[in-house]
This record gives structure tokens, C-alpha cells and sequence, in this order.
């Protein structure tokens, strides 16, 4: 999306400086190429408009995914703890390390 931002900027770049330059030396049919090249112009704008919008909506989109992904993990996260905290301090082999880790990983998800 970002390169028909791109696209759209420069199109309304070259129209500028092409409506500048025919305002400067032409002066034979200026009215219809410069009516021309305003509504270009306009449309142009219209869609880098339009254009904005959608890339601010895809980032709307994405955000609320990625929030949601967060929370399942999280609540993955919790519900591997409820069953492993009984299980903590009774020598069952990596239960405490995995507690560590699962903390961890739930404080490094709160931060994102």
C-alpha cells in the first residue's frame, strides 16, 4: 500500500510542476490542459485519500489480530500455570524452570 502512496505522490508532483510550467510559457489552450490537469490533480487526491484510509484500516485490522493473538496466549500461558503451580517445589523434574519461563513469556506478551 505504501508504494501506491508513493505512486499517487509523484503522479501529483509531476502534474504540479507540469501545471507551474505550462502556467509559465504556454499560453495557447491553457484553460482546457489546466482544467484538465486540476481535476487529475483532484482525483489524484481523492485516491491518496482513499489509499490512506485503507492503510490506516488494514493497521486498525491488524492491531485488533494481534491483540488477540496476545490474549490467547496469555490465557494459554495461565491455564499452564494453574496446573503447574501445584506441582512447583515437589522435585518433579523442570516444573520450576517451566514456571520461570511460562512468567516470563506472560510478562514479555503484557509488554508488547
Amino acid at each position: 500500500m505504501s508504494n501506491v502512496i508513493k505512486v499517487i505522490l509523484s503522479l501529483l508532483a509531476a502534474l504540479t510542476l507540469f501545471l507551474a510550467g505550462w502556467f509559465a510559457h504556454a499560453w495557447k489552450n491553457r484553460g482546457q490542459v489546466s482544467k484538465e490537469v486540476e481535476k487529475a490533480i483532484s482525483d489524484l487526491n481523492k485516491q491518496h485519500k482513499k489509499a490512506l484510509q485503507a492503510m490506516k484500516d488494514e493497521y486498525e485490522e491488524k492491531l485488533k489480530k494481534k491483540n488477540e493473538i496476545i490474549r490467547r496466549l496469555t490465557e494459554i500461558i495461565d491455564r499452564l500455570l494453574q496446573v503447574l503451580l501445584p506441582l512447583q517445589g515437589t522435585g518433579a523434574h523442570g516444573v520450576d524452570s517451566l514456571i520461570s519461563k511460562l512468567n516470563l513469556n506472560r510478562e514479555k506478551l503484557r509488554n508488547i
